[in-house]
């Protein structure tokens, strides 16, 4: 069927149709050898230049077919697997040329020889062929203007298809002429019939570039025949688009949907390889008239696609799309195909085989591939364009830029270990003065850090030269250990002259995280105490600064943590020095500013200088350590015993010892008061006051606080809670009162007279040993007449000798007793007090009390001024007086 308005020819089948295209003049040659003639091809540049040359390539052209038409299936099917194989084309055709002869006729290498007869000039004329193989059209200038009708030129689902299969039906055409040359070149050699200088040529300079022609044209063969592997899904083609972005890859443009018959070639040319065909015949001078008519316009047009798959130019279109696309098999055999023979761009296929590799996690073969790649750094322009930036001074400089862009890749795929052997390529030849050394080591430690390769990355950090990134590093490093509680690790490394920095950022991550659980004091305490003795101040002053910021947390926790803290801090200044037992904390600001006045020189006109310094910090002693260390460990008992009181708000000790005192912890408080000197008043009658509750109604949850005073040692009955207290007071009593003081024992007896009880006899005991004229005033002036009548016979008795150990004397009223003195006027006001008493009453409560009294002070008098006067006599006798008055008032 005839296309007039197309001039197109279809040829209809029952099934199917068939488009009849124009041939080239490899092609007319080759089918229709029989009816070719020279003035066929006077249109044809190459051809028409010389024709006694384009007789003799006609001649050429009949061998070749003949020689086609004399193969077995068999020997073009192991020419081809050999070529597969990556076997050299005239190392197989020398192998196969006697099995070819066997096969064959006996006349055959003869009749071969006949036809080269008609050749006049052979190497001319195989010159000529090699030259139409390699022919590649001329690609129009960048410059020319682009014919718009061109850029959709062949660009319909048919028209893909009928460009497809012209370009398959040409290699095979190609690589037949190529393999039958390969076969007359060898007969040639072998039987030596022509002039020897013919042959040479024919050896050293047809017989390569046939090889190398072979070879191409095999592979575009192969590609012709190759179907498309499924593409994966969208998303995760796309994912892998954009893993691979650095490289700027060619895009992929007009992919369609696939099944697995589809043709590779015919997709490629649906998408970026015929949109890059038509970009280029676009700029070709050609009018639309010939556009219109597709039979003039598709040779050229497959030069144009020919072009970009040939394997022997400078273009890297069709591996760039066998990446974008996800073809990676196809690619992986196109390069091995390509690998031992095509030094064009062998080093940019390596590159993209090495980032399809990356694409399926095939990380070791794209490792090794890359590294073999970076030869072509200085020489293909695909790696200088996508893995160089602008220009570089030094070979070694382009080099490591190229690595970077590896490391990249590897790191978009998370391959880890193979950024790690990048980068020890890389530093195995940088210059160590270069910036980009610190660069490489950063990224050392960034993915050795991520491999909790932790003393790799250290010491990759450690042979950073950039003491910035080191310290960068470092910090990373040592924020990931401790969050992987790694501190076993992190305490073992050696700092050397990062330490400072080090602890720097421990203590800026310590004081920017919350108090209580912090596990960088606790590391800072533990690195510090590692170090030795000459660095316990700073452990020490760690684990205070814990404790101090821990004071504006109200928590039981937060108590229990600063306990700790303190006892700690205590303890390792125990084992410094003690000039060097010292911590500092922040001054208080509420503290008024030290005011110096400097006056100025006699006789000067200056103005007298007037400066205020504000406190920074304050020294810490361990003694104020061990301080707060006794305040926070009573807050906290405190606290456990009792949550309702609250006690973590408390500042003052005084008001620490009222809540004590509420809670019964009255020991804890006697310590609080010996540690900052208070006065222990509140606490006895507290106690005093606890001890008449319970003798006057016995409480079971008494015990309660008892128990957190630590009674284990006191003598008592412990059935009954009473006793217990009664005999806890006497012993705190004991223990701080001081001695020849009633300070404690009088506050205790005024809290007893207050509630109306009898005092216990240890306690009325001990009075009268330290202070009975004190205990006597106290029983008289609280209105106590029975008890001070009884007192008063008891000390003026035991002042003559009755029962003197009970009151502190140790010898009655004699000439040769030391000088002692009692109350004679307290004794005088309650023997007055008595005769009013008795006055105002007719029945005279206190009159025999009254006589008794008074007839025992009178006798004690007379006693006393006897005894004066008798001391007064023998002084002197002796020549020494002195005067000692026994009856002195003892106010």
């Amino acid at each position: 069927m005839l296309l007039p308005s197309v001039s197109g020819a279809v040829f209809l089948k029952k099934s199917t149709f068939s488009f009849l295209r124009p041939l080239d003049p490899l092609e007319h040659m080759t089918l229709c050898y029989e009816d070719v003639y020279r003035d066929q091809f006077i249109n044809f540049s190459m051809l028409a230049e010389d024709p006694d040359t384009t007789d003799d390539v006609m001649n050429l052209f009949k061998v070749i077919v003949y020689l086609e038409q004399q193969m077995s299936e068999s020997f073009v099917q192991a020419f081809e697997k050999e070529i597969f194989n990556l076997h050299a084309p005239d190392v197989i055709m020398e192998g196969l040329l006697e099995k070819i002869q066997s096969e064959m006729d006996c006349q055959f290498a003869s009749h071969i020889l006949e036809m080269m007869n008609d050749v006049t000039d052979l190497y001319k004329g195989m010159h000529k062929i090699l030259e139409l193989l390699r022919y590649e059209n001329t690609l129009a200038s960048p410059d020319n203007d682009i014919n718009p009708g061109a850029l959709y030129h062949f660009s319909s689902l048919l028209g893909t298809s009928v460009v497809a299969e012209s370009l398959r039906q040409q290699a095979q055409i190609r690589f037949q002429i190529c393999r039958n040359l390969l076969l007359i070149c060898n007969i040639l050699l072998n039987e030596k019939t022509l002039d020897w200088g013919v042959l040479e040529a024919i050896r050293s300079v047809c017989t390569p570039e046939i090889v190398v022609l072979t070879q191409a044209s095999y592979v575009v063969l192969w590609l012709c025949g190759l179907t498309t592997i499924v593409n994966l899904p969208f998303s995760a083609r796309e994912s892998s688009i954009n893993r691979l972005a650095p490289l700027k890859l060619a895009p992929v443009l007009n992919l369609r949907p696939v099944t697995t018959c589809t043709s590779l070639l015919e997709l490629f040319i649906s998408s970026t390889g015929g949109q890059e065909a038509r970009k280029s015949f676009a700029r070709v001078n050609c009018s639309d008239e010939a556009l219109a008519h597709w039979h003039i316009s598709l040779l050229p047009y497959l030069n144009h696609v020919r072009h970009i798959i040939w394997p022997i130019t400078g273009g890297t279109v069709l591996a760039e799309w066998l990446l974008s696309s996800g073809q990676h098999l196809w690619l992986q055999q196109y390069v091995r195909l390509l690998s031992n023979w095509c030094e064009w761009n062998c080093c940019t296929r390596n590159f993209l085989l090495a980032s399809a590799f990356l694409s399926t996690g095939e990380y070791n073969k794209a490792e090794d591939l890359f590294e073999t790649a970076a030869k072509g750094v200085l020489t293909d322009a695909f790696l200088q364009e996508r893995c160089l930036k602008g220009n570089l001074p030094s070979p070694t400089g382009a080099y490591i830029h190229y690595y970077l862009k590896v490391i990249q890749l590897f790191e978009l795929h998370k391959a880890k270990d193979s950024v790690i052997s990048i980068a020890n390529t890389a530093l195995s030849i940088v210059d160590p003065e270069d910036p980009l050394a610190a660069t490489l080591y950063s990224i050392k430690f960034k993915h050795h850090l991520a491999l909790k390769h932790y003393e790799l990355a250290f010491d990759s950090l450690n042979a950073n030269p950039d003491a910035e990134r080191k310290k960068d590093n470092l910090r990373d490093l040592v924020k990931t250990l401790l969050d992987e509680k790694k501190l076993d690790t992190l305490l073992n490394f050696t700092y050397g002259s990062m330490d400072e920095f080090f602890t720097n950022i421990l203590l800026t991550r310590a004081r920017a995280n919350d108090a209580v659980n912090n596990i960088f004091y606790d590391f800072l305490y533990s690195y510090q105490i590692k170090r030795g003795p000459l660095s316990h101040r700073l452990a020490a002053s760690v684990m205070y600064e814990q404790a101090f910021r821990l004071n504006h947390i109200n928590s039981v926790e937060a108590l229990e943590k600063q306990v700790k803290c303190y006892l700690a801090a205590k303890n390792v200044l125990h084992l410094c020095k003690p000039e060097h037992a010292w911590v500092v904390r922040p001054a208080d600001p509420d503290e008024e500013d030290e005011v110096i006045t400097i006056q100025p020189l006699a006789g000067s006109n200056e103005e007298m200088k007037v400066f205020r310094l504000r406190k920074q910090v304050e020294v810490v002693n361990i003694e104020t350590v061990e301080k707060e260390l006794i305040f926070a460990s009573a807050k906290l008992k405190l606290a456990r015993f009792s949550s309702s009181l609250s006690p973590v708000n408390i500042t003052t000790p005084v008001e620490l010892v009222t809540l004590l005192n509420t809670a019964g912890l009255f020991k804890t408080a006697l310590d609080i008061c010996t540690t900052f000197e208070l006065s222990y008043a509140s606490i006895f009658e507290v106690l005093t006051k606890n001890c008449v509750s319970l003798t006057e109604e016995e409480n079971p949850s008494a015990w309660n606080w008892l128990v957190e005073n630590d009674l284990q040692d006191l003598p008592v009955n412990r059935d009954s809670a009473a006793d217990v207290v009664w005999q806890f007071l006497q012993d705190c009593l004991e223990k701080y009162e001081k001695p020849c003081m009633t300070t404690l024992h009088y506050v205790v007896c005024k809290k007893i007279i207050g509630m109306r009880v009898y005092f216990p006899h240890w306690l009325v005991a001990s009075y009268k040993v330290r202070n009975p004229a004190e205990f006597l005033r106290l029983l008289h002036g609280s209105g106590r007449l029975e008890e001070a009548i009884e007192f008063t016979s008891e000390y003026i008795l035991s002042a003559m000798g009755y029962g003197k150990e009970f009151f502190g004397f140790t010898q009655p009223l004699a000439p040769t007793s030391p000088a002692f003195c009692l109350p004679v006027y307290a004794i005088e006001r309650l023997i007055e007090e008595l005769k009013i008493q008795n006055s105002m009453s007719l029945e005279q409560p206190y009159q025999k009390e009254y006589e008794n009294l008074k007839t025992l002070f009178a006798k004690y008098l007379e006693t006393a001024t006897r005894v004066s006067n008798q001391m007064c006599q023998t002084k002197l006798t002796s020549g020494s007086l002195r005067t000692n008055v026994f009856s002195i008032d003892a106010r």
